[in-house]
């Protein structure tokens, strides 16, 4: 199964690797054999290449560099992405997906409308 980051399969996350998550523990997340700053380089043009959404945010939202976010926003659907230090000098990178729907039977469970 080929997927992308903003990609979700059945409402769950989606890996980088390309692997729908089969559980809690392990949703969007792929090891990187690279540090921060080349992983979230990375992931950043993997988005670009799509050319179906738009960087909304991002930075280093820690003072030592060793994490790094980013929101990015389609039509529809949302993807908040973060790229932390791992062992060894290299990195993981999750990736957590919603889209419009997704948030309306959030809100509904809240008792807020959807």
């Amino acid at each position: 199964m080929d997927t992308s980051p903003g990609e979700a399969i059945g409402g769950e996350l989606v890996s980088l690797s390309g692997d729908a998550a089969a559980s809690e523990a392990d949703i969007g997340l792929a090891p990187a054999a690279n540090g921060v700053q080349e992983a979230a380089t990375e992931l950043v043009c993997q988005y670009e290449q799509r050319g179906d959404c738009v960087l909304v945010r991002s930075g280093y939202p820690d003072l030592s560099g060793r994490v790094w976010s980013m929101v990015v926003e389609g039509s529809g659907w949302v993807d908040v992405c973060i790229v932390q230090s791992a062992d060894g000098g290299t990195s993981e990178t999750k990736v957590m997906h919603m889209d419009a729907a997704e948030w309306g039977e959030s809100l509904g469970e809240l008792g807020l409308g959807g």
